[in-house]
């Protein structure tokens, strides 16, 4: 009975065996000679977008081996991107060449240096594309040029006051003034203060200055400010209250080609000495260059006196300072016999003048000595500092020799 038992058992065990072989069969699985069961794998890779492995070849077998993480290389550009499409970069896996494929921003813009312009406008376009860069509207200098090479020039109305005269933009039309006033009024108010003694070719024209009144670009007043030198004395000359004869205005100087009949009215050109317009003679001033440096140390010397002494402001090197060359003897009851001296100092919108008197030394032009009794005291204030601004807008013309140069500032 025994023995019937163990067979049956041993059967059945025989059986299960068979069975558990038969599901790897086919695959090329051995059995060892212990009997234990080994896989056979493939040679190929099986991935998936993670992972790849080597799988077992069981016609019914799930296993795997070597299974890992993918290892992508630094990826390909297999299409490249515009300004207005995306490319494509591919990565290839170094171990079983799966690949996978990641989009490619749109790269910027490459606009042209050239400009694109019309009638009202100007821009850079992309090379690549229709888009356009730093569109505006066309800016033209005083020659009517936009900086994009357009050349047609828009209507522009002149200035019709100082103060829009003055705005940038208008450097046209402020050399137009000085090239006017030079031609119209310069020779005549050198008539006016030099009466036949000068020479046009050694005028430095350091200023005009045109004075707008409440007028509302009425000209009422124009100022002339200029050195000159005979080669004996230089002096510096201010003439100003240049009054026409009849009303003209900021437009009639900013014509570029004037009414010459209307302004030999207003100014009477030609016979500046014959009921012309009204003109004045502020200051001229100067000195002999034999005595220059003497009188500069003078001059030094009571700017230094009366600014300690708070009577005028302090000299700098921006300011501009003289004494008039012919100072007076005078007799004071307490100095005894004086020298009478104007000092005049200009700064850039405004001047200070004042009048003193030093006890005289006993050598004619013996400056060392008036200094020394202005220092000890000796000296009387006569004429309080008068002070006063330059009003009006600066316009600066250089005449050249042949009177036709302008510039403006």
């Amino acid at each position: 009975m025994k023995k019937k038992l163990l067979a049956l058992i041993t059967a059945a065990m025989s059986v299960v065996f068979a069975f558990s072989f038969a599901a790897c069969n086919g695959g090329g699985e051995t059995t060892g000679g212990n009997g234990t069961h080994t896989h056979s794998y493939s040679e190929q890779w099986s991935h998936n977008e993670t992972e790849h492995w080597h799988a077992c070849t069981g016609a019914d077998c799930d296993e795997v081996t070597d299974k890992a993480a993918h290892t992508w290389d630094n990826g390909t550009i297999t299409m490249a991107p515009t300004c207005t499409a995306k490319g494509e970069k591919t990565y290839t896996c170094t171990v079983c060449n799966a690949t996978k494929m990641e989009e490619v921003a749109t790269t910027e813009h490459t606009f042209s240096d050239e400009w694109k312009n019309d009638e009202t406008h100007h821009w850079h376009k992309c090379e690549n594309c229709d888009e356009i860069d730093g569109k505006a509207e066309h800016a033209y200098n005083t020659d009517g040029v936009c900086v994009c090479g357009y050349k047609t020039m828009p209507v522009v109305t002149p200035p019709a006051t100082l103060d829009e005269l003055m705005q940038e933009g208008n450097e046209k039309y402020r050399a137009v003034v000085v090239k006017t006033l030079n031609d119209h009024l310069l020779e005549d108010m050198l008539y006016k203060t030099l009466s036949n003694n000068y020479d046009v070719n050694c005028v430095e024209i350091e200023q005009w200055e045109v004075v707008d009144s409440d007028k509302n670009g009425i000209i009422d007043c124009i100022k002339l400010h200029f050195f000159y030198d005979n080669a004996i004395i230089s002096m510096l000359y201010r003439i100003s209250c240049v009054e026409p004869k009849t009303e003209i205005t900021l437009q009639d100087l900013l014509t570029e080609n004037p009414d010459a009949a209307k302004l030999d009215e207003a100014f009477d050109r030609g016979t500046p000495y014959v009921n012309g317009a009204k003109y004045s003679t502020e200051y001229a001033f100067g000195y002999d260059p034999t005595i220059q440096e003497m009188r500069k140390r003078l001059l030094n010397a009571v700017n230094e006196k009366l600014a300690a002494e708070g009577l005028i402001s302090a000299v700098d090197e921006n300011t501009r300072s003289f004494i008039i060359r012919d100072y007076e003897s005078t007799e004071d009851t307490t100095l005894g016999k004086t020298k009478r001296i104007v000092v005049m100092n200009l700064t850039e919108n405004s001047y200070e003048e004042i009048a003193i008197i030093i006890k005289e030394a006993q050598t004619d032009n013996d400056d060392t000595k008036l200094i020394e009794n202005l220092n000890a005291g000796n000296y009387r204030v006569i004429s309080a500092a008068k002070r006063g601004k330059f009003t009006g807008v600066l316009l600066k013309g250089d005449i050249s020799e042949n009177g036709g140069t302008v510039t403006t500032d």
